[in-house]
């Protein structure tokens, strides 16, 4: 899918405890840095089907492992196109960026599950286009 990307980070041993590096600015997906926001999914919930219009998410997982689906679908019939699969967690660790115009879902795999997106936009409800998770082009995923 074009403009998705997936990036392992680093992590600094410290003295003290560690440091996780997350993004910076100037960096694929955040040419601007529009707002931060946590996300807790709880364990074997979905939280889906999102598709933003003009923003671009950058996801870690800072506590649990999420499993991420990506889709690419077509927006006059809502025919699925293609599908991308991640796994986020801090065992793990990793940035996946998520550009405007791709469908996605999250789902819990432990107890604890904390996402952090860090976004080039402010967020606006009529931003984002949102489906229920029974919708007919998501029958076939798997999670």
């Amino acid at each position: 899918m074009k403009g998705v990307h997936f990036k392992k980070l680093q992590i600094y041993d410290t003295e003290k405890g560690p440091v996780y590096k997350g993004i910076q600015n100037g960096e694929v997906g955040l040419k601007q840095y529009g707002e931060s926001y946590f996300s807790f999914v709880n364990q074997d919930q979905v939280k889906g089907w999102k598709c933003h219009k003009i923003m671009t998410c950058n996801l870690i997982c800072i506590t649990g492992e999420v499993k991420i689906i990506l889709c690419e679908m077509n927006d006059k019939n809502f025919e699925l196109i293609e599908t991308m699969e991640f796994i986020l967690s801090r065992e793990q660790y990793s940035r996946l960026t998520i550009p405007p115009g791709i469908w996605f879902g999250m789902k819990g795999q432990k107890k604890e599950n904390i996402i952090l997106n860090v976004s080039d936009k402010l967020h606006e409800d009529n931003e984002v286009k949102s489906l229920n998770l029974q919708h007919p082009s998501f029958l076939n995923i798997i999670w």
